[in-house]
């Protein structure tokens, strides 16, 4: 596999995942600051700055899992801004803010499909 493909630096690894309702994902992300490059009823991109994360409608998925089983990591600049944001939004909150041992002050949200939504900043 070639890894120098020239490809842009945004768009080599993208997490695309699968979800019942691409218009109810597509607005709990852009509740969190993601903007929608675009959007079918079956699909949107949608890009947290220079990141994609694309949003696809798949039939017979399960119910919502009571434990997300993966989370997308997002690196924010203020995440006590982010929580707020997030609490007047009414989402769904799995792990509230703290001060994490691997160096995030964080929070995890879980999306309309049960994926885990990790928030945070760098400590300093």
């Amino acid at each position: 596999m070639n890894m120098n493909s020239g490809v842009e630096v945004g768009e080599q690894l993208v997490a695309e995942l699968f979800v019942r309702d691409v218009a109810a994902s597509a607005a709990f992300y852009r509740n969190l600051g993601f903007m929608e490059a675009r959007r079918t009823p079956t699909f949107a991109v949608m890009r947290f700055e220079e990141s994609l994360l694309f949003l696809a409608k798949r039939d017979g998925l399960g119910g919502v899992p009571a434990k997300p089983s993966m989370s997308v990591r997002v690196v924010v600049a203020d995440v006590d801004e982010g929580w707020a944001k997030a609490q007047a939004a009414g989402l769904i909150v799995f792990e509230p803010i703290a001060d994490r041992e691997y160096g995030l002050r964080d929070f995890t949200l879980i999306d309309p499909d049960g994926f885990g939504v990790r928030v945070g900043s760098f400590l300093k």
